[in-house]
């Protein structure tokens, strides 16, 4: 059988969604505006020392990127599901996470775009095991749920971002 066509709308959708998102937390932001007055503050007084304090600032904002891009990258998700579900309680969901390589940290699985709303979370992903993570869920209706993407989101090494990123599995 055959998968189905997408819609030149879909997949339009689809190709302008970047593959990661990125949202500030709000130490984030008090961090981003404590840079902002130290660059202020260094070119308004051409202080040296001002300069390499911005400078090691600037240069966390982008270890935090190339880090939790590292735990995202490579991460295989397989949805396990429930024994039995009813509409409008909750109810046990699970998923199957593995890594080839390396560590991951701080990681929240969320199912998005389909019928279904489920989250769990895990502190640490060693790298060649198969860890299944539990969390909860809820159906809005009865019936079966079209299940779409699961999104994988961590906020490691820091919290200042949070980086997500989606992964396709329709169910």
């Amino acid at each position: 059988m055959s998968p189905p066509t997408r819609t030149f709308r879909e997949r339009l959708r689809a190709w302008a969604r970047p593959p990661r998102r990125l949202k500030i937390t709000p130490s984030g932001r008090a961090y981003l505006v404590v840079t902002l007055g130290v660059g202020v503050g260094a070119l308004n007084t051409g202080n040296n020392l001002l300069y390499l304090v911005l400078g090691l600032l600037l240069s966390l904002v982008v270890v935090s990127g190339v880090l939790s891009e590292r735990v995202l990258r490579g991460l295989q998700v397989r949805r396990l599901g429930t024994g039995a579900a009813h509409a409008g309680e909750p109810f046990p969901w699970r998923w199957a996470l593995c890594r080839a390589q390396g560590w991951s940290f701080a990681l929240t699985l969320r199912e998005v775009r389909g019928g279904l709303t489920a989250e769990g979370s895990v502190a640490a992903l060693p790298p060649g095991d198969e860890l299944v993570v539990r969390g909860e869920a809820s159906a809005g209706r009865r019936g079966p749920a079209a299940l779409v993407a699961v999104e994988i989101s961590t906020p490691y090494p820091f919290g200042l971002f949070i980086k997500s990123r989606e992964l396709e599995l329709e169910d």
